[in-house]
């Protein structure tokens, strides 16, 4: 089973599937379902063995807390964003919460929905040595005697079903070209709380947000997924519930990173910044005298999804005089 995994580091092409993606087929009389299964039996077989500890996983919406706050996923396109690199072709960002870089493939918030989609259909958290893992750990973690991540063996159909697209060919292609560049892009952030994401093991450097392997078929393909120690760690003790319900009722990338960020401030006081801050925080390159207006339409379409109770914008948008928004959210959110 192992052969059939191609690394994302060996990939020829982050952007798009190779033409050996689209050629290769299935072994006879096996559909795609079941070679995930029988993948995901091999990770049971090899805890039994003793190389590692297995254990199944429930989730639900979680998403990483420093991720909603952090612009890793630009509401501009790929081919765009070529002109936001700096020397490096790393994105450099700096925001209220903290500081630092994206190096790798370019990403948007399709490629986030695509790691969202992961994230739901993780089903087993592994513990153990560094080596022994399916995908082995490296890096600062690998002088550990043992760590834990979070994995998934999935379809890309079972992404495309889990981001409640059709699965026809074109979001086949996409998705799983997505999949590659998540699997090639590290991360750098310096936030002003360092120890809360990081603790003293890993300030300093930059981290992957998840490992891919996969196959590609014909009709179909598998994708292993597994998400490294600290990012494992945060979707345990400093999450945000991103409802994906209301994300795939919205209209506009814009309007999903402002969602995003709100989730991750919510709380039964509400919330109260200035525009121009929070802007920076998601990334935001449209044009500044639109912003406001950006800001307005976003929480329109959040109140009549009855996501958010009240919302305000006052000021002029002047430095004397910036924009503040203020947001309340109803009460019937906070029960789940």
């Amino acid at each position: 089973m192992e052969r059939i995994y191609q690394r994302a580091a060996k990939a020829k092409s982050p952007e798009t599937p190779t033409s050996e993606d689209k050629v290769n087929k299935k072994p006879k009389g096996v559909d795609s379902e079941k070679l995930a299964k029988n993948a995901s039996a091999g990770i049971d077989n090899r805890a039994q063995l003793g190389l590692f500890d297995a254990f199944d996983l429930s989730t639900s919406n979680e998403y990483p807390t420093l991720f909603t706050r952090s612009p890793l996923f630009l509401a501009v396109p790929r081919s765009k964003q070529k002109a936001l690199l700096d020397a490096d072709n790393a994105y450099v960002f700096k925001c209220p919460w903290g500081e630092g870089r994206r190096a790798g493939p370019c990403l948007t918030v399709f490629d986030e929905e695509v790691l969202c989609a992961l994230l739901k259909l993780r089903t087993k958290k592994l513990a153990g040595p560094p080596q022994n893992l399916p995908v082995p750990v490296e890096g600062k973690y690998s002088s550990q005697p043992r760590v834990e991540v979070h994995s998934t063996c999935c379809t890309v159909t079972q992404i495309i079903n889990e981001m409640g697209l059709s699965d026809g060919g074109v979001n086949y292609e996409n998705v799983l070209a997505s999949v590659k560049r998540l699997g090639l892009v590290t991360v750098e952030i310096h936030t002003k709380s360092d120890h809360r994401y990081f603790g003293a093991v890993e300030v300093g450097g930059a981290f992957k947000i998840v490992d891919v392997e996969w196959a590609a078929f014909q009709e179909d393909g598998i994708v292993r997924a597994q998400f490294p120690p600290h990012v494992a760690r945060w979707l345990e003790e400093s999450y945000t519930y991103l409802d994906q319900n209301v994300r795939r009722k919205l209209r506009g990338d814009y309007v999903k990173l402002i969602h995003k960020f709100l989730s991750g401030q919510k709380s039964k006081r509400g919330f109260q910044w200035r525009i121009d801050e929070v802007a920076t925080a998601i990334g935001y390159h449209g044009r500044k005298d639109r912003m406001k207006k950006t800001f307005e339409g976003a929480f329109k379409q959040l109140e009549k999804l009855e996501w958010l109770e009240t919302w305000e914008i006052s000021g002029t948008g002047r430095k004397s005089n910036p924009y503040i928004m203020a947001v309340t959210w109803p009460p019937s959110s906070f029960k789940r």
